[in-house]
């Protein structure tokens, strides 16, 4: 078997085994994602849990579940209702279960579809949708198995984060978002991205002692290696004659 299916059987095992496993801490998860996976079968997880479960960090998760569904949204509403969603942004719901967040939306409203940047016919194209290429894969809930985009293995066996899909509603955001995603998973930062994120952090970010640090020295590091990826660790190199 090669090394690609065996990393997709290990990583999808996880997370139906996250989803699924009788712990009292999340049985009332394990009765919703029972409940969706039979009244609204066509649903996956998709995008962050299945990144951090790829880069070994299943057990300290703690983010958002999302899901996709090809129900339409009224029907999802239908499904959920009981758990008193509130309407997000995009167009989907988000709520709570047993202390756990979930945002699901239909695979219709999905943003890249509407705008037309993506055509949107079947699940896979979902995974053309995201930002990050770190975020391109799917799991359905009754599957064991994550299925991704083309480059999705490479990215996460190399811990390179890159650009998917470039527009976005929100570039700020998603700039930011990349710079706590390369602190806080140790995942570096390819040339496109770094551009991206010079171009897109708000000028707060530059005065945040946090973020600030970090885009200093991508400043930095963009000047003389132009075509490496970025690392938040000392670098060295940067003081070199």
């Amino acid at each position: 078997m090669e090394q690609a299916e065996i990393h997709t059987s290990k990583i999808g095992k996880r997370v139906y085994r996250y989803l699924y496993e009788r712990r009292a801490t999340r049985a009332t998860t394990q009765e919703l994602i029972c409940r969706l996976s039979n009244s609204l079968p066509e649903t996956v997880v998709f995008g962050g849990m299945i990144r951090d479960f790829s880069l070994g960090l299943a057990r300290d998760f703690s983010s958002d579940i999302d899901l996709v569904s090809m129900a339409d949204r009224a029907t999802i509403l239908s499904v959920i209702d009981q758990y008193h969603p509130q309407t997000n942004k995009f167009g989907g719901f988000r709520f709570a279960v047993g202390g756990q967040l979930f945002d699901i939306w239909s695979f219709q409203d999905t943003w890249a579809f509407k705008e037309g940047l993506v055509k949107g016919e079947q699940i896979e194209d979902i995974c053309a949708t995201t930002f990050f290429n770190m975020d391109a894969a799917y799991q359905p809930l009754k599957s064991k198995k994550i299925r991704s985009s083309r480059n999705y293995l490479d990215s996460v066996l190399s811990r390179t984060l890159d650009i998917n899909l470039e527009p976005n509603p929100a570039p700020d955001k998603v700039a930011i978002r990349a710079i706590y995603m390369a602190i806080r998973r140790d995942v570096k930062i390819s040339p496109r991205l770094q551009l991206f994120i010079l171009k897109n952090a708000a000028n707060t970010s530059w005065k945040s002692e946090f973020t600030g640090s970090f885009l200093k020295l991508m400043a930095s590091h963009i000047e003389k290696f132009d075509s490496v990826p970025f690392s938040y660790r000392p670098q060295t190199n940067l003081f070199q004659a």
